[in-house]
């Protein structure tokens, strides 16, 4: 367990700093905009290389808020449906091309106890970092950047990334479907998985954790790496590795090429 948080924690750490810097060299405020969130059921973002941070609000209100060192960047902000079942909030990167040293961030504020039906995240360069998010749909597609997911709670779950770490902390999905090319996996689960999901990355390694109550089926694979299940403290180089705990039998598979695959609660 200590392993398990040091772990977490040095992630974390890694990727706050990371953000941290880039978010601290923009500090300019240019757009603020308020939605209700009656109003906004979906949630689609297309941007090119623009920070994208979800948070929380005490409010009623969505609120966006946009950083950019260059005005003429800033992404534009549609609601298509508008008042329907199927109202769509959309955040898409202005058309022109941003310069070097150009800096843009957006920041979208949820009601505490706010939930979408589906976020469909379409991203070429981006950092994401979302505080807490609650959905029924979820679906990210990232280029190149990291990605950080805390406090997702959503039926169905599909990741996609070329390049940059993913970092899921405290995750509840019913099966998921997490890739990632050039890049480590750090995946912490917290509620039974309810169908066959999966982990794989081609050149990173895969730690996944779960609570010690889950009832899942682990089959991990890796061709030059080592699967370490340090829950029985089991080490297999270059293997496939099967294992049931609490009886499971929903399918977790965890795959990579290049890289490690630890198993820990």
């Amino acid at each position: 367990m200590h392993n398990h948080f040091s772990k977490l924690f040095l992630s974390f750490l890694l990727f706050f700093f990371a953000s941290h810097f880039s978010f601290s060299q923009n500090k300019n405020l240019v757009l603020r905009n308020t939605f209700s969130s009656t109003s906004i059921r979906n949630l689609k973002t297309n941007l090119n290389f623009e920070n994208l941070t979800f948070d929380q609000t005490y409010s009623d209100e969505i609120i966006i808020e946009i950083y950019t060192n260059n005005n003429k960047l800033i992404p534009q902000i549609t609601i298509t449906n508008e008042n329907t079942p199927n109202s769509t909030l959309n955040i898409t990167s202005a058309k022109l091309k941003n310069r070097k040293g150009d800096i843009c961030s957006v920041v979208l504020y949820l009601p505490y106890k706010y939930s979408l039906q589906n976020v469909n995240i379409h991203n070429n360069y981006s950092n994401i970092d979302f505080k807490k998010l609650d959905c029924q749909e979820l679906e990210i597609e990232n280029i190149s950047g990291q990605t950080l997911l805390n406090m997702v709670f959503c039926q169905s779950t599909i990741i996609s990334q070329q390049n940059g770490n993913i970092i899921c902390k405290n995750f509840q999905s019913e099966y998921f479907f997490i890739d990632n090319s050039n890049g480590n996996i750090v995946f912490e689960l917290t509620s039974n998985p309810q169908a066959y999901s999966y982990i794989k990355s081609i050149n990173g390694r895969i730690d996944f954790y779960f609570s010690d109550d889950l009832k899942l089926l682990c089959q991990a694979k890796t061709i030059n790496g080592i699967i370490q299940d340090k829950i029985n403290n089991k080490s297999l180089n270059h293997a496939q590795y099967f294992k049931a705990f609490n009886d499971g039998d929903v399918i977790i598979e965890l795959q990579t090429i290049n890289g490690d695959i630890t198993l820990s609660y």
